[in-house]
């Protein structure tokens, strides 16, 4: 504040000066009016710029400014939303595809236990079919029963054989021709080895 005031008075006395010249050189040249009509545009061109022009300015400058950073926020919120709303969508069919696949999974998984069980209830329907045709072989006479037999798959003569007893089996195969006798024999045997083996683990 002391600063600005010394200032004016400075800047009063400068005035003072100027206008006792004009006055001086008004009266000498005759014309009075010189004093009036210079006084006013000295001052004027002394006169330091209005400080409002200048705020003027800064103040546009500034609002440019809060205008165009709002206009990078309100694109970056827009992005954003954007972004937001394609991840939710993809979260949405992420679920979708999970929920399908346990959907899916369900399905295979009772499918396998479905195809499981058909399984079980087949071997246990073809046990009980090689128990009952062990049984009926084992009732006939080994001569009769060595023939039919032989033409039978070799699994299933192994199954059917592995059924009887084993001195009715043992008189089947002493019945049949010894090349296919000894082909059953050696599998039958290979499969109790096996069989066997199994037990042991």
């Amino acid at each position: 504040m002391r600063i600005l005031k010394r200032s004016a008075a400075v800047f009063g006395l400068f005035i003072l000066l100027v206008g006792l010249m004009l006055l001086g050189k008004g009266m000498l040249a005759g014309d009075k009016s010189l004093y009036f009509r210079e006084i006013p545009r000295i001052w004027m061109e002394r006169l330091p710029l209005s400080s409002s022009a200048s705020s003027d300015k800064e103040e546009s400058s500034q609002q440019e400014e809060i205008l165009l950073a709002l206009k990078e926020i309100q694109k970056q919120r827009e992005e954003l939303r954007a972004r937001e709303e394609e991840l939710r969508k993809l979260e949405s069919r992420l679920s979708a595809q999970k929920e399908e696949l346990k959907k899916e999974g369900e399905k295979l998984l009772a499918l396998k236990n479905k195809l499981e069980e058909l399984i079980r209830q087949e071997r246990t329907r073809q046990s009980e079919r090689i128990s009952w045709l062990a049984s009926v072989y084992g009732q006939m006479r080994p001569e009769e029963a060595a023939p039919i037999i032989e033409k039978l798959n070799e699994d299933l003569a192994i199954s059917i054989l592995s059924q009887m007893e084993e001195r009715e089996a043992s008189k089947i195969l002493g019945a049949m021709e010894d090349t296919r006798a000894a082909q059953l024999s050696e599998k039958i045997g290979k499969d109790v080895v096996k069989q066997i083996l199994e037990e042991v683990e």
